[in-house]
C-alpha cells in the first residue's frame, strides 16, 4: 500500500514539474512577445519623433528662405548675392535645384536670370564637391585618414549641405585617432553607410562594407 501511495506520488510529483515547467515556459515566451512588441512600439514612436522634428526643421527652413525672397529681386547686387548663398546655405542640395529651376522658368527676365546663374553656380560647385568627396572615400578605405577628414570637410566648405559629406567629416574628426583600432574602425564605417550614405558612390560603400565585416 505504501509503495502505490509512493508511486502515486512520485507520479503527481512529476506530473506538477512538468506542469510548472509549461507553465515557466509559457510566461517566458509571453513576455518574450510583450517586450519585442513594446521594443517595436518604442522604435515606431522614436520614427515617428524624428519625421515630425524633420518636418519642423524643414518649416523652419522654408519659413526662413521665403523671406529672403524680397531680397533677390532688389537691384543691389551685394544683396542679391547675400540672399542667394544664404538660400543655398539654407537648404538642402534638391531643394535649391528645385528653387532655381522654378526661378530659372519665370517670366520675370530678371527672376529667371538669376535663376539660370544659380543653376550654373550650383552645378559646378556640386562637380567640385562630388570629385571632393570621390577623393575623401578613396583616402578612407585606403588607410589615409587625415586626408579623407581633409578631403570631406573641402567639400562640405565648396557646397555646404551637399549630400552627408559634413557629418561624414565630423564623424571621422571625432574618431581619426581611434581608426587604427580595428573595432572602431569597423563601426565608423558602418555607421557612414547605414547612416551617411546618402548619394555616395555606391562602389565605396560597398568597399566599406566589406572592410566594417
Amino acid at each position: 500500500m505504501q509503495n502505490k501511495i509512493g508511486i502515486w506520488i512520485g507520479i503527481i510529483s512529476s506530473l506538477a514539474t512538468i506542469a510548472l515547467a509549461i507553465l515557466t515556459y509559457s510566461l517566458n515566451s509571453q513576455k518574450q512577445d510583450v517586450e519585442l512588441k513594446l521594443e517595436e512600439a518604442k522604435s515606431q514612436l522614436d520614427e515617428k519623433k524624428y519625421l515630425i522634428e524633420l518636418s519642423k526643421e524643414k518649416t523652419e527652413r522654408c519659413e526662413f528662405v521665403n523671406k529672403l525672397l524680397p531680397e533677390v529681386l532688389k537691384k543691389d547686387k551685394l544683396n542679391v548675392t547675400l540672399a542667394t548663398n544664404l538660400i543655398k546655405l539654407t537648404l538642402t542640395e534638391r531643394e535649391a535645384d528645385s528653387l532655381f529651376a522654378g526661378f530659372a522658368s519665370s517670366n520675370d527676365p530678371k527672376v529667371k536670370e538669376i535663376g539660370t546663374n544659380e543653376i550654373l553656380s550650383i552645378k559646378k560647385q556640386a562637380e567640385t564637391a562630388s570629385a571632393l568627396e570621390k577623393k575623401g572615400f578613396d583616402a578612407l578605405v585606403s588607410g589615409r585618414y587625415t586626408d579623407a577628414v581633409e578631403a570631406f570637410e573641402s567639400a562640405d566648405r565648396t557646397y555646404p549641405t551637399f549630400h552627408q559629406v559634413y557629418e561624414i567629416s565630423g564623424l571621422l574628426r571625432k574618431y581619426k585617432n581611434q581608426l587604427n583600432n580595428e573595432t572602431i574602425k569597423k563601426q565608423v564605417f558602418k555607421k557612414i553607410v547605414s547612416d551617411y550614405g546618402w548619394k555616395a558612390p555606391q562602389e565605396y560603400l560597398d568597399k566599406l562594407t566589406e572592410l566594417s565585416r
